[in-house]
């Protein structure tokens, strides 16, 4: 059984595998190499299947209290025609709106006060097997490079991982960006989704006067306009999203990346576990990518309940299976929607066809949206205490 894990990457995947981990009974590190909060190219949603999420790592009380709203309905809109408006709840659970900042913050904490190690500053650069462990190098803030030994690897470390096949970036692709804009008169945890050709744009008021302006654009021959040049764009080819914006003000500058290696099925391997956007990457519109990072720490407990006094690759079997089950059929939406979003041609047939049918869009966006899971994580453990059966665990141990 593996006695101590290191969690690469502080966001809420890394946060929450840390939290699952912990309260199986392992010593757990988890390494982030910003030593600060910043920014992500991301919504302030949080679906059901998320908000059940938060329930069981502990933390969704303290969230509400600190102003996360709730979001029961979002508004579906095409240049043409009505808006359509869709029921989100599921299970008797709304979905949410909080900023991206408190909600890792949150986690973070609620991380520490379990009894993981945090090092912020850290960042790991090549994890390598060494029989039934893991060699990990590391380079701290002080740019001191270490070799440590563990006996459990999770990877959260974002599409970028360091678990990513070699191979060059193709520039042509889809591209997300996104900014802060304040001045809006709306209800907190009013959402909106305006769809156009070549891509879409999630408004979002996430309350404390903030709302988050998202976007996703397609480009065949790779992306090289400045990003409000993207945004304006959107603006021009969606009047329902100028309507949605009236009267904002931009707060920050924007952000944006690209392209996004979308994925539908877990990445393969015989590495470490990956979690999160390292495991793939989900369209934005599905709104589970939060769901599936926030679910990185029970359904790791899980397996390792499942798995039971064995080692780390039955472990990430077991995780992988679960993985899939719940996740694979969600994300093979992605791509046909993708498609429909892509060409000019296929989305106005869409649009006249498919998309002004309310019941349909509504049926749709049903299948990505799940109930939550309220099965209980493993009861926090003393700081002392280890999983019945483990030998004491240690941690980092220097090669």
């Amino acid at each position: 059984m593996p006695r101590s894990a290191l969690v690469v990457g502080g966001g809420p995947a890394g946060a929450s595998a840390a939290i699952g981990l912990k309260r199986t009974g392992l010593e757990v590190t988890l390494v982030e190499q910003r030593t600060t909060w910043q920014g992500r190219i991301c919504t302030c949603f949080l679906a059901p299947d998320a908000v059940g999420e938060l329930e069981r790592l502990g933390i969704l009380g303290s969230l509400r209290e600190a102003g996360a709203a709730d979001v029961k309905s979002a508004t579906v809109t095409f240049p043409t025609g009505e808006p359509m408006h869709v029921d989100v709840r599921r299970g008797g659970v709304s979905g949410l709106a909080l900023s991206r900042q408190l909600l890792e913050e949150a986690l973070l904490e609620e991380a520490r006060r379990a009894g993981v190690a945090v090092e912020m500053g850290t960042k790991a650069s090549a994890v390598h097997p060494d029989g039934n462990r893991w060699i990990v190098s590391l380079r701290d803030a002080r740019d001191r490079t270490s070799r440590r030994r563990f006996t459990m690897v999770v990877l959260a470390d974002g599409y970028h991982t360091i678990a990513a096949d070699a191979g060059s970036n193709p520039g042509r692709g889809w591209f997300g960006w996104n900014a802060s804009f304040s001045g809006s008169s709306r209800t907190p945890g009013t959402l909106s989704l305006h769809a156009f050709p070549g891509g879409h744009v999630c408004v979002q008021d996430c309350g404390c006067g903030v709302t988050t302006v998202t976007g996703m654009t397609w480009h065949g021959r790779g992306q090289t306009r400045p990003w409000q040049a993207e945004f304006d764009g959107a603006v021009e080819r969606s009047k329902p999203l100028r309507d949605a914006l009236y009267g904002l003000t931009r707060t920050e500058e924007w952000r944006g990346g690209g392209p996004i290696p979308f994925r539908h099925h877990l990445r393969a391997g015989t590495g470490p576990v990956t979690v999160g956007d390292a495991a793939a990457v989900s369209d934005p519109f599905i709104g589970d990518g939060l769901a599936r990072a926030l679910a990185a720490g029970p359904m790791l407990a899980r397996a390792i309940a499942e798995a039971g006094n064995t080692n780390a690759a039955e472990i990430r079997r077991i995780h992988a299976k679960l993985w899939n089950a719940r996740y694979s059929k969600r994300l093979a939406d992605g791509p046909w929607i993708r498609a429909l979003l892509k060409s000019k041609p296929l989305f106005k047939a869409a649009e006249k066809f498919l998309f002004r049918r309310t019941p349909l869009v509504s049926k749709v966006i049903s299948r990505w949206l799940a109930e939550p899971d309220r099965t209980p994580l493993p009861a926090p453990l003393p700081a002392s205490s280890s999983a019945p059966g483990i030998p004491a665990p240690s941690v980092a141990h220097p090669v």
